[in-house]
């Protein structure tokens, strides 16, 4: 007789799981060992002929069958879902596709500037990514700069309120008379000119 093996692929579940066994026969062996298991690993069973029967050698001792059960697999590395935007303190993004049973969060996983970081996770014991890679990937997250606020002058928010104002400075100037009356005559003129083109103070 030849040692059974074990036929099709486990996976971890989180359950108790047992092998079926390629050229087993219960009327011819006694199976023992470690015939069950719930973690991903390597599990041995063995196998021993009954009275009447003996392996191909011609022994008749127990002879080990090696069967395992694989880790899990992790489709996707999780992703931000949704947006951050600045407000002063620290925040922590929400993540797409992330399980803490079977994924270890680490690296920068809260910030408090607008700016790009770098989140980590690893695939916990009994899981490993799609690629079959156990190690820890990156996943990028970001918090935006909040939206800027422009406070406007009066003068620039209403222009012909400037106007309006020179206006009545130089009139008030122009009524004090003498060489101060002089002065404003030509200051004035000059304020006109820059809105105007011309001045015309009498």
């Amino acid at each position: 007789m030849a040692v059974p093996s074990q036929s099709g692929a486990l996976a971890y579940t989180g359950s108790a799981q047992t092998p079926n066994w390629a050229n087993y026969e219960s009327t011819k062996l006694t199976l023992g060992g470690t015939t069950s298991g719930t973690n991903a690993g390597s599990y041995e069973a063995t196998f021993t002929p009954k009275a009447n029967y003996q392996w191909q050698d011609g022994s008749t001792t127990a002879k080990t069958a090696v069967w395992r059960i694989e880790q899990a697999k992790i489709a996707v590395v999780p992703s931000q879902s949704g947006a951050l935007t600045y407000t002063g303190g620290a925040q922590s993004p929400s993540w797409s596709n992330y399980d803490s049973t079977k994924l270890t969060l680490g690296g920068t996983t809260s910030g408090t500037a607008a700016g790009n970081y770098n989140a980590t996770f690893t695939p916990k014991e009994n899981y490993q990514w799609q690629d079959g890679s156990v190690a820890a990937k990156n996943a990028a997250w970001a918090i935006q700069k909040a939206a800027g606020t422009l406070a406007l002058s009066p003068h620039l928010h209403d222009p012909g309120r400037l106007h309006k104002e020179q206006e009545h400075h130089c009139d008030q100037e122009q009524h004090g008379g003498g060489l101060g009356h002089r002065i404003a005559q030509r200051r004035c003129g000059s304020e006109r000119e820059r809105e105007h083109g011309h001045g015309d103070c009498h």
